[in-house]
């Protein structure tokens, strides 16, 4: 068994918040295309008056992707374990669980690593720092993944 227990550095919690973000940016033209498709609709089909219903949905799109500082613990692991066959990712709020045949690859980053698994079980909340391993080591969590590993530099 591995276990990384305890808080994220401000540089990792920076990275997961930059992940995030990405996620947002990406899904905010879809978001716009679904909301205001059936306004436009009504408003050519019935009345220009439908229009105006643009001025509250666009704005409320753009607050809904901006990045929240206080949402940051939502998405920040405090505890990861990895075992023979599962693993689990646990925060303030929340609580992941994966199979380890899931794993596509495992992104090393220099002071942490963040693994990435197959669709459609993705999940963003596996970030594990290098130095909050408590249970097992940093060789153990290398071999258990080999031929996984991607070294990368931030």
């Amino acid at each position: 068994m591995i276990e990384f227990y305890g808080e994220l550095s401000e540089e990792c919690k920076r990275y997961m918040q930059n992940t995030v973000s990405k996620i947002r940016y990406m899904t905010f033209p879809l978001l716009i295309v679904i909301l205001c498709t059936p306004i436009i609709i009504a408003a050519i089909m019935w009345n220009w008056i439908f229009i105006l219903g643009l001025l509250v949905t666009i704005p409320g799109s753009v607050f809904a992707v901006m990045p929240d500082k206080k949402g940051a613990n939502l998405v920040t692991p405090t505890r990861i374990t990895i075992e023979q066959e599962s693993m689990e990712s646990e925060g303030d709020k929340f609580y992941h669980s994966r199979n380890m045949s899931d794993v596509k690859k495992i992104i090393d980053l220099g002071g942490w690593y963040h693994i990435i698994f197959y669709f459609p079980h993705k999940s963003m909340y596996f970030v594990c720092q290098k130095n909050l391993i408590v249970k097992g080591t940093g060789e153990e969590f290398e071999k258990l993944f080999e031929g996984k590993i991607v070294r990368k530099k931030i």
